[in-house]
Formats: structure tokens, C-alpha cells, sequence
């Protein structure tokens, strides 16, 4: 599992940032050097889920569904993502609808990286 900001940076986060993307090159490695034997590897990026590990990012001025707006205002989709978006990617990837993907990373963020 990694992380959008393994393609997204932050100021405050470079440590996070940094092995977020050691996590993705060593998916892309991984699936280069298990392709021969038919192993498919990749990645799901979420970015902000609904989850305590979020909410421990409020801070005192935060009340919480202020918090919330503002983190679903960073996603072009207007929310946040949930546990179950990042279980349905990863269940795609997983299933054999997904057979000729191998060495990606698939970000579930409502669209609030731009680029990926």
C-alpha cells in the first residue's frame, strides 16, 4: 500500500514523502523482476481517507466537520475517499480483470492529485 503523497510533495512532510516514494519504486522493481514469473505487483495511492489517522490531523481550531470540509475540498470529486474505495482497487487489482496491469500505482483520491 502507498501513499498519494508518494507523488504529491508537502512542505511539512519530506521524511512521509520520501519513503511514500521508496514504497512506489520498490512496487515498480518488484514487478519488473516478478513478471517472468507471472507475478503482477502494484500499488493503491490513497490520499486523504476518512479514518482516525486523519482526524489525529486536526488541530485545536479545527471543529470536525470543518476539518472534513476542507480536506474534501482539496478532491476535484468534492469528498474524501473511504475504506471501501481503497478495498475495491485493491480487489481489481487482485482479480483477473486486471491481468495485463502490473508495475502501477492507482491513486483513490477523488481526483486531488493532479497529473496521476
Amino acid at each position: 500500500m502507498g501513499s498519494g503523497m508518494s507523488i504529491s510533495a508537502s512542505p511539512t512532510g519530506a521524511a512521509y514523502c520520501g519513503s511514500k516514494a521508496a514504497v512506489l519504486m520498490t512496487t515498480r522493481t518488484a514487478a519488473r523482476a516478478a513478471g517472468q514469473y507471472g507475478i503482477r505487483i502494484n500499488a493503491v495511492l490513497p490520499r486523504a481517507v476518512e479514518t482516525s489517522m486523519l482526524m489525529g490531523n486536526m488541530t485545536g481550531d479545527d471543529d470536525k466537520d470543518g476539518f472534513l470540509s476542507r480536506m474534501e475540498s482539496f478532491s476535484a470529486l468534492g469528498k474524501l475517499a473511504h475504506a471501501r474505495d481503497i478495498a475495491e482497487a485493491v480487489l481489481f487489482l487482485a482479480g483477473d480483470r486486471s491481468s495485463a496491469i502490473s508495475g502501477v500505482a492507482i491513486p483513490v483520491d477523488g481526483g486531488a492529485i493532479p497529473g496521476a
